[in-house]
Protein backbone atom coordinates (compact mmCIF):
# COMPACT_ATOMS: atom_id res chain seq x y z
CA UNK A 1 0.00 0.00 0.00
CA UNK A 2 2.45 2.33 0.77
CA UNK A 3 4.61 1.42 -1.68
CA UNK A 4 1.84 2.00 -4.60
CA UNK A 5 1.14 6.12 -3.37
CA UNK A 6 2.38 8.29 -5.85
CA UNK A 7 4.81 10.32 -4.89
CA UNK A 8 7.13 12.82 -7.30
CA UNK A 9 10.54 12.68 -5.27
CA UNK A 10 12.10 11.40 -2.30
CA UNK A 11 11.76 14.41 -0.21
CA UNK A 12 7.41 14.33 -0.78
CA UNK A 13 7.79 10.57 0.82
CA UNK A 14 6.09 10.60 4.43
CA UNK A 15 6.98 9.38 7.46
CA UNK A 16 6.66 6.01 7.48
CA UNK A 17 5.62 5.38 11.20
CA UNK A 18 2.99 8.24 11.09
CA UNK A 19 1.63 6.25 7.63
CA UNK A 20 0.91 2.81 9.62
CA UNK A 21 -0.41 5.26 12.58
CA UNK A 22 -3.28 6.45 10.53
CA UNK A 23 -4.39 3.20 9.36
CA UNK A 24 -4.78 2.01 12.87
CA UNK A 25 -8.60 2.68 13.16
CA UNK A 26 -9.42 1.53 9.74
CA UNK A 27 -11.08 -2.16 9.78
CA UNK A 28 -9.07 -2.75 6.09
CA UNK A 29 -5.61 -2.03 7.54
CA UNK A 30 -5.80 -2.37 11.01
CA UNK A 31 -4.38 -5.50 11.71
CA UNK A 32 -1.31 -4.71 8.90
CA UNK A 33 -0.61 -1.55 10.43
CA UNK A 34 0.14 -3.17 13.90
CA UNK A 35 2.53 -5.51 12.22
CA UNK A 36 4.00 -2.54 10.27
CA UNK A 37 4.45 -0.56 13.59
CA UNK A 38 5.89 -3.35 15.20
CA UNK A 39 8.70 -4.45 12.45
CA UNK A 40 9.41 -1.02 12.13
CA UNK A 41 9.60 -0.11 16.10
CA UNK A 42 12.84 -2.97 16.44
CA UNK A 43 15.72 -1.08 16.84
CA UNK A 44 18.38 -1.11 13.68
CA UNK A 45 21.29 -3.79 14.70
CA UNK A 46 24.56 -2.17 15.91
CA UNK A 47 28.12 -2.62 16.06
CA UNK A 48 28.10 -1.97 19.78
CA UNK A 49 26.12 -4.92 20.41
CA UNK A 50 27.72 -7.19 18.78
CA UNK A 51 30.94 -6.04 20.82
CA UNK A 52 29.23 -7.14 23.92
CA UNK A 53 28.86 -10.08 22.58
CA UNK A 54 32.42 -11.00 21.84
CA UNK A 55 33.19 -9.17 24.75
CA UNK A 56 31.02 -11.71 26.94
CA UNK A 57 31.85 -14.26 24.80
CA UNK A 58 36.18 -13.73 26.43
CA UNK A 59 34.69 -13.31 29.61
CA UNK A 60 33.28 -16.06 29.82
CA UNK A 61 36.03 -19.04 29.66
CA UNK A 62 36.23 -22.71 30.60
CA UNK A 63 36.52 -21.74 34.28
CA UNK A 64 33.39 -19.53 34.54
CA UNK A 65 31.10 -21.13 32.57
CA UNK A 66 29.07 -21.31 35.78
CA UNK A 67 27.99 -18.22 36.33
CA UNK A 68 25.20 -16.62 36.30
CA UNK A 69 23.57 -14.42 34.04
CA UNK A 70 23.12 -11.51 36.43
CA UNK A 71 27.28 -11.96 37.24
CA UNK A 72 28.04 -11.56 33.45
CA UNK A 73 25.26 -8.74 33.00
CA UNK A 74 27.06 -6.69 35.82
CA UNK A 75 30.54 -7.64 34.22
CA UNK A 76 29.72 -6.23 31.10
CA UNK A 77 27.77 -3.40 32.50
CA UNK A 78 30.59 -2.63 34.35
CA UNK A 79 33.55 -2.99 31.16
CA UNK A 80 30.71 -0.70 29.12
CA UNK A 81 30.82 1.85 32.02
CA UNK A 82 34.64 2.23 32.16
CA UNK A 83 34.85 2.23 28.59
CA UNK A 84 33.07 5.74 28.73
CA UNK A 85 34.02 7.08 31.73
CA UNK A 86 31.55 6.20 34.21
CA UNK A 87 33.77 4.30 36.67
CA UNK A 88 37.33 4.48 36.97
CA UNK A 89 39.79 1.06 36.59
CA UNK A 90 40.66 0.46 40.19
CA UNK A 91 37.16 -0.09 40.45
CA UNK A 92 36.83 -2.66 38.03
CA UNK A 93 39.71 -4.05 39.81
CA UNK A 94 37.86 -4.89 42.47
CA UNK A 95 34.89 -6.60 41.28
CA UNK A 96 37.81 -8.30 38.98
CA UNK A 97 38.68 -9.53 42.33
CA UNK A 98 35.45 -10.37 43.46
CA UNK A 99 35.01 -12.33 40.53
CA UNK A 100 38.03 -14.80 41.09
CA UNK A 101 36.34 -14.69 44.64
CA UNK A 102 33.33 -16.09 43.18
CA UNK A 103 35.19 -18.20 40.65
CA UNK A 104 37.20 -20.20 43.37
CA UNK A 105 33.93 -20.57 45.29
CA UNK A 106 32.41 -22.51 42.22
CA UNK A 107 35.39 -24.60 41.83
Amino acid sequence: MFCMTQHDSEDDVPDLIQFWRERLESPRWAQLARVALSIHSIPAMSAEVERVFSSSKISITDRRNRLGDNVIAAVECLKSWEKIGLIQTDEIREVTGLLQVLENETN
